[in-house]
């Protein structure tokens, strides 16, 4: 397995975040008032039905698909809130860890078992791999699923068969929002921005209440980016929990060899 395919497809994994939580400012003036207060009242349901935890951990599985490769495997997921994001990664029905990942709001750590090499970078190699504004915040905003895009000036709200759609245009990107007009939850963010040939499309379903109050968590996620170049990715939480704390070993054997993300 490439560790250099593992991060475009954790990246891929993640990139919603991009679409999900960019600019989080407060609602704007809105020339139409009624409109105005109908988006500021589904920004508070939708937030109000967001899980708040200081730690999460899950068992995911994972199946990833560019022009060239498909991947599948399994991975063990650790978050710590504003701290740091752990992940241990498995071949499928083997128990083997072939790669283990820290990443923090400064750095992105790599230890590379089957060539027994290890990687130090900086978060921003995240958003040169992927050609998307991508950091520990919203890696962790996307994860818990904190998905809704903030409003502002040009934001337009609809509802169609129980599905409300809030539009929102940001530097000439258009954002789409769909939620459930019942219990309030993210089913679908479509980011299109024609200019760079573009696109974002992720769906959340299979939502189960999590943690103490019950919180709506959407189990399973399926993201197809295109760049122009299309990755797909569909991931499948379980046995997620949030009563941590959890421990997040990262420790480099000695044998091993500092290595260069992109040049291995």
């Amino acid at each position: 397995m490439s560790i250099k395919y593992l991060v475009v497809c954790f990246c891929s994994v993640f990139i919603l975040c991009n679409s999900a939580c960019i600019g989080k400012k407060k609602l704007q003036k809105e020339t139409n008032n009624a409109q105005k207060k109908a988006i500021e009242q589904l920004v508070k349901k939708v937030n109000d039905n967001t899980l708040q935890t200081e730690w999460l951990q899950a068992k995911l599985n994972i199946k990833a698909t560019d022009s060239k490769q498909k991947q599948s495997f399994n991975a063990d997921m650790r978050l710590r809130k504003d701290s740091a994001l752990w992940i241990s990664i498995t071949p499928p029905f083997l128990k083997l860890e072939v790669a283990r990942a820290l990443i923090t709001p400064d750095s992105v750590k790599i230890i590379d078992r089957f060539n027994k090499k290890y990687y130090a970078e900086g978060t921003a190699y995240l958003e040169s791999l992927v050609n998307y504004p991508l950091d520990f915040n919203l890696l962790q905003d996307i994860i818990v699923g904190r998905t809704l895009v903030s409003p502002n000036d040009s934001s337009k709200l609809s509802e169609t068969e129980g599905t409300y759609c809030l539009l929102t245009m940001l530097n000439n990107i258009s954002y789409f929002t769909y939620c459930n007009a019942e219990n309030f939850v993210i089913d679908n963010v479509t980011v299109s921005d024609s200019s760079a040939q573009r696109s974002l499309v992720a769906k959340l379903t299979n939502y189960k209440p999590l943690g103490e109050k019950q919180i709506p968590f959407s189990y399973q996620r399926n993201i197809v980016i295109k760049t122009p170049s299309v990755y797909t990715t569909d991931i499948k939480f379980m046995q997620v929990k949030t009563a941590g704390p959890f421990k997040l070993p990262f420790k480099v054997s000695k044998k091993y060899t500092r290595a260069v993300l992109g040049k291995q």
